[in-house]
C-alpha cells in the first residue's frame, strides 16, 4: 500500500512513529491536526508530535513550513523540529516539547511585573526576529499564542508556528494576505507590498498588549485609530510610547528595524521598574473573555480584548486563494472567536506597478477620495465568518470546548488560591503579633499583682 504513496519529504521516516516514541497526552486540537506528549524510547528526550491528516494538507505547504524552521532553527529563541514521520493516513512533525506554556497566560503569574520585565519579553522577541529577518525569513505572524516559555521559570522564550512564514529577498516585496488580524500591518491588510517591516508592526501591537492588557485596534466596534487612553497609560513612559507609535506607523519605513529596537535605550535596561498592578488585573479577567469571544470594554472606552491562543495556533494555505472579507478561527483550541489567520495569493508584482498603485492612492487621497486607509483595511475583514483553512482550522467552529472552559477556570481557580494562601498568611501574622500582644500585656499584669 505505501508504494501508492508520494512521500512529501525526501528524508522522512516512514516506519511506525511509535517504535521511536512512546506517545502519551494530547496537548492540543485544530481540525487536521492534534499534538500530543511524546518520549523518545532511546534518549528519553521529551518532545511535542504534531499529527497532520494528510488528506486535508498542502504537502507543499507543509515540507515549506518545516524547511524554514530549519533555516532558523540555531538560534535559541526558535522552537525545533527533532524528526519528520509519514505514514499513508498522516504526517507527524516531532518538535522540541515547550512546557512553560503561552506568553499572556504566565505573565499573570509574575510576583513583580513592570516596563523592565516588559522590555525584557519584547528584547526576546526582537532579538529572535533581528536573527530570522538576517536569515531572510518573515514570520507574519507573530502573536503571543505563537511565544511559549521553555519551563516553569518563565525566562526564556521561544517561537514557534512558522506556518505563514516565508522567504524574502532584501529588495523584494511580497503581496500575500496573511496572518492574524489583530497583529496585521495594513499594508499586509491592503494587499500592498510588504516587506519585513511588518513583523515590527506586531511587536509593536504586542508591546502595546503588554503594557496596558488590551490591543490598540478594535475595527468591529469602530476602534481604529492609535490613542494612548489616559486611564491606563498616565503612568507609562514617554519611552516606550514612542516606540509603539513608530512601530504602528502606518509609513513602514518609519518603523523601527528589529536591530535598532534592540538599541533603544528603553529595551536595554533604561525602562522603569514601577509595578503594573492594573495591567496584570486585567489581563486575569480577559484571559477568561478571550476564550469566550467576549470583549473587555465599549467603543466609548477603547480598552479592547485580543487573541492568544494554544500550542497547536496555526493559520491557513501558505499561498492559498481564499476571499479577502473572511476571518478566521485560529487553529488552536482556545475557542477564541476573533478572526484569525488571514491567507491571500502571494504573486509578487513588479516595483514599477506598486510605485504607480501608490501614486494612484496618494492623488485619490488628496481628492478626499480615499482617506482612512488603515480604517479600511482593518474593517475589510470580517469578524464573524470562519476562514476555510486546509489543516489548522478550530476543531469546534469557533465555539468553546468543556476541556478549554475547565482549563480557563481552573487557572482561575489557581490564581484565586493563592491570593487567599497569601491572605492567609496575612491573617497569621495578624494573629501572631495580637498574641504577642496578649503575652506582653499579661506579663505586665502579672508584674502589676506582685
Amino acid at each position: 500500500m505505501s508504494e501508492s504513496v508520494e512521500w512529501a519529504f525526501e528524508d522522512s521516516k516512514r516506519h511506525p512513529i511509535q517504535k521511536d516514541y512512546e506517545v502519551g497526552r494530547q496537548l492540543g486540537e485544530g481540525k487536521f491536526s492534534v499534538v500530543f506528549f511524546a518520549r523518545n524510547r532511546k534518549s528519553g528526550e521529551t518532545v511535542a508530535i504534531k499529527r497532520i491528516d494528510r488528506e486535508n494538507t498542502n504537502p507543499d505547504e507543509l515540507v515549506h513550513e518545516a524547511m524554514l524552521m530549519q533555516m532558523v532553527e540555531e538560534h535559541p529563541g526558535v522552537v525545533k523540529i527533532r524528526d519528520v514521520y509519514e505514514d499513508v493516513s498522516f504526517f507527524y512533525l516531532v518538535m522540541e516539547f515547550v512546557a512553560g506554556g503561552e506568553l499572556f497566560d504566565k505573565i499573570v503569574e509574575f510576583e513583580h511585573y513592570s516596563e523592565r520585565e516588559a522590555a525584557g519579553i519584547i528584547k526576546q522577541v526582537t532579538n529572535i526576529v533581528a536573527y530570522i529577518h538576517s536569515k531572510g525569513v518573515v514570520h507574519r505572524d507573530l502573536k503571543p499564542e505563537n511565544l511559549l516559555y521553555t519551563d516553569s521559570s518563565l525566562s526564556q522564550l521561544k517561537l514557534c508556528d512558522f506556518g505563514l512564514a516565508d522567504t524574502i529577498e532584501p529588495d523584494e516585496l511580497l503581496t500575500a494576505i496573511v496572518g492574524s488580524t489583530t497583529y496585521m500591518a495594513p499594508e499586509v491588510a491592503r494587499g500592498d507590498g510588504y516587506d519585513m517591516s511588518v513583523d515590527m508592526y506586531s511587536i509593536g501591537v504586542i508591546l502595546y498588549i503588554l503594557l496596558c492588557g488590551y490591543p490598540p485596534f478594535e475595527p468591529e466596534t469602530g476602534i481604529v485609530d492609535l490613542d494612548f487612553p489616559k486611564k491606563d497609560w498616565s503612568e507609562i513612559s514617554s519611552s516606550v510610547i514612542e516606540i509603539i507609535t513608530r512601530c504602528l506607523s502606518k509609513d513602514s519605513t518609519e518603523r523601527y528595524t528589529a536591530v535598532e529596537l534592540l538599541n533603544h535605550p528603553w529595551v536595554k535596561g533604561q525602562a522603569p521598574k514601577t509595578a503594573l498592578g492594573g495591567t496584570i488585573k486585567t489581563m486575569r479577567k480577559y484571559n477568561v473573555a478571550r476564550r469566550t469571544g467576549e470583549t473587555m470594554r465599549k467603543k466609548e472606552e477603547p480598552v479592547k480584548g485580543s487573541v492568544f491562543g494554544l500550542f497547536d495556533s496555526h493559520g491557513g494555505d501558505h499561498k492559498a486563494e481564499t476571499p479577502r472579507n473572511n476571518g478566521n478561527s485560529n487553529g488552536n483550541s482556545n475557542g477564541n472567536n476573533e478572526p484569525e489567520e488571514i491567507k491571500k495569493g502571494n504573486s509578487k508584482p513588479s516595483k514599477k506597478e506598486l510605485k504607480e498603485q501608490k501614486k494612484r492612492e496618494k492623488e485619490e487621497k488628496k481628492k478626499g477620495g480615499s482617506g482612512g486607509k488603515l480604517q479600511e483595511a482593518q474593517s475589510s475583514v470580517s469578524f464573524s465568518e470562519p476562514y476555510k483553512d486546509h489543516r489548522k482550522q478550530q476543531s469546534n467552529g469557533g465555539t468553546v470546548s468543556i476541556e478549554e472552559m475547565r482549563r480557563t477556570y481552573e487557572n482561575q481557580l489557581k490564581h484565586l488560591q493563592k491570593d487567599l494562601e497569601q491572605e492567609r498568611k496575612k491573617v497569621k501574622s495578624l494573629e501572631a503579633q495580637l498574641a504577642a500582644e496578649r503575652d506582653k500585656k499579661s506579663k505586665v499584669d502579672t508584674k502589676k499583682k506582685k
